[in-house]
């Protein structure tokens, strides 16, 4: 049920981009990695790469309910880029972590944060949490669709490219590791 929501917003998603013309060398990198991510989620493949490759020491989990905006949105990328190898989670904390991650998701949800939500996606995936709030989570960024298959509240004409194909890589990013990771449990 889920996969099938997941493939029907990136057959949408894939319209808008064959659609959008980019210009900027930005808009360009943001395109070809949303092709790519899309097509990925499509083929059913597995190889998504990650930059850090050592061990990432994790702060304790309300830490992260101290941390800025900046200074979380760091962390979660930084959780974002490793390999899920690098990353180690006491299961005696698992829960604690889950916890703040889904009160954090939920918050940033509220105020359609969509860019850290979707971080948060991939960092609770990264950290191997299996919570039923995921399944709220990815609710919320396919509710963020919009008719021309892209992501984001916004009217066009006030966004630029740039901005809109944003919002698409790091939605279909979140996407992408939540599909992954359902496949391999199937």
């Amino acid at each position: 049920m889920h996969s099938s929501k997941i493939l029907l917003a990136i057959d949408q998603a894939q319209g808008w981009l064959h659609e959008t013309k980019p210009i900027s060398e930005k808009e360009i990198s943001l395109h070809a990695l949303s092709m790519i991510l899309s097509t990925q989620i499509k083929d059913g493949k597995q190889n998504l790469n990650y930059i850090i490759h050592q061990k990432v020491e994790l702060p304790p989990p309300f830490k992260l309910v101290l941390m800025s905006l900046s200074e979380f949105r760091t962390f979660i990328h930084t959780i974002n880029f490793c390999n899920p190898e690098a990353l180690y989670l006491e299961p005696l904390i698992i829960g604690e972590w889950s916890r703040i991650l889904e009160g954090l998701a939920l918050s940033y949800a509220r105020d359609r944060d969509v860019l850290t939500v979707s971080g948060i996606l991939r960092c609770a995936i990264r950290l191997k949490i299996e919570d039923g709030w995921l399944n709220i989570v990815q609710n919320f960024l396919l509710d963020q669709q919009q008719p021309d298959g892209s992501f984001g509240f916004f009217k066009p004409e006030l966004v630029d490219t740039e901005i809109r194909l944003r919002y698409m890589t790091e939605t279909l990013w979140a996407l992408a590791e939540i599909y992954r990771t359902r496949l391999a449990r199937d």
